[in-house]
Parts: structure tokens; sequence; C-alpha cells
């Protein structure tokens, strides 16, 4: 899914930047950077694709947990 899907997504489900990151615990300048793929974060990949209610991997098609070390299009976040 693309950043302006996500934000479609998040919207049809009332929730902004800053609900998604107090949900997950993290800044909202955090999520934002997630959905625009500037930095990854497990944690709030996870935190969106179950609000939006689907799978991380379609959510985030780059996501796959057994080739994060091998395959980082970006950088990871400290609080994963």
């Amino acid at each position: 899914m693309n950043a302006l899907k996500i934000r479609f997504e998040l919207a049809k489900k009332g929730m902004r930047y800053v609900d998604v990151a107090e949900k997950c615990e993290m800044s909202g300048i955090s999520v934002g950077a997630v959905i625009y793929r500037k930095f990854r974060s497990e944690k709030i990949m996870k935190c969106i694709a179950e609000i939006i209610g689907q799978p991380v991997e379609k959510v985030f098609p780059e996501f796959n947990e057994k080739s994060n070390k091998k395959r980082n299009p970006y950088k990871m976040a400290a609080n994963n």
C-alpha cells in the first residue's frame, strides 16, 4: 500500500497520525516517517496494519520478518 492509501484508510477509521502514535506509544513524526518509508519500525507497521484491519504484509509489502536484517531499504527505528 502506498502512503496516500494508508493515510486514506486511517482517515476512514477516524485516525490521525497523533492517534496512531498514541496507540503505538511512539511520536507522530515517527508514524509519518514509517508511512512515507523514511525509516522502519516493526512496532508502528504492525500497529497501522492492525488499525486498518489488513495484514502487515499487505499494508507494507516490504515487511518480511525473516529478511529484515538482510534487506533493509531504510533505517530501523531504535524502538521496535
